[in-house]
This record gives C-alpha cells, sequence and structure tokens, in this order.
C-alpha cells in the first residue's frame, strides 16, 4: 500500500508540472521560430527574483508592479529600448544582450517603460 501511495504522489507531482513544462517548450519553440522579440526582466541581480517575460512593448510598467523593480534582463531574442519614464521617455538605452547587473548601466531599479526595436534598419 505504501508503494502504491508513493506512486500515486509521483504522478500528482507529474501532471500538476506538465503544463508549465509544456509551455516552456512552447515558448521555447515559438521563439526559435523566429516569432518576434522575447526578454524576461528579473527583480534581482543575476537573472533571479520576481521575473516577467515580455514578447511586446509596454509604455507603462507601473500595473504589471515591475515599474523601478528591475535588476536584471535576459534577451532572448531582439533588441529593447528601456526608458526611465513612462511612454518612453527620458533616458533610453537600447539593450541586445542579456544584462545581470543594470547598476553597472546605472539602471537598476529605474525602468518604467520598455518596448522591441524594430528589425528594420535605422538611417
Amino acid at each position: 500500500m505504501k508503494g502504491l501511495n508513493l506512486f500515486a504522489a509521483a504522478m500528482m507531482v507529474a501532471a500538476a508540472s506538465a503544463p508549465a513544462a509544456a509551455q516552456d517548450r512552447n515558448r521555447d519553440r515559438d521563439r526559435d521560430r523566429g516569432y518576434g522579440p522575447h526578454i524576461t526582466v528579473f527583480a534581482d541581480d543575476d537573472f533571479r527574483g520576481r521575473r516577467m517575460e515580455i514578447n511586446g512593448p509596454i509604455d507603462r510598467l507601473g500595473p504589471t508592479g515591475m515599474e523601478d523593480r528591475i535588476s536584471s534582463i535576459r534577451v532572448d531574442s531582439g533588441r529593447w529600448m528601456v526608458c526611465v519614464d513612462d511612454d518612453y521617455r527620458g533616458r533610453c538605452e537600447v539593450i541586445d544582450r542579456s544584462i545581470a547587473r543594470l547598476t553597472r548601466m546605472g539602471l537598476d531599479d529605474k525602468i518604467s517603460s520598455i518596448r522591441p526595436m524594430s528589425r528594420r534598419r535605422q538611417r
């Protein structure tokens, strides 16, 4: 009976984690197929803490709970503009690689809006 309970518990854990694993696989597949830019922002340095995945423009991070709380950014694809004020104003920087510590750029806990940059070349 004890072996059966362990088996049942293992099956429940596997079933609970299956949707999350499938979602991760789908996200990775979509990113690999080129379905647009994708980043993950983190509340702590070194890609830790609260996180939020972003695949489009956000002109006001306030409602997401991440405004002025981003400390690291993992760029999965695309180039991104991050700005210290809402509506892509104030100091803005273009990011095209992952950054483990935004302190080095003077952007730690200062980002209020973020958007992907166009794939078209700027003249």
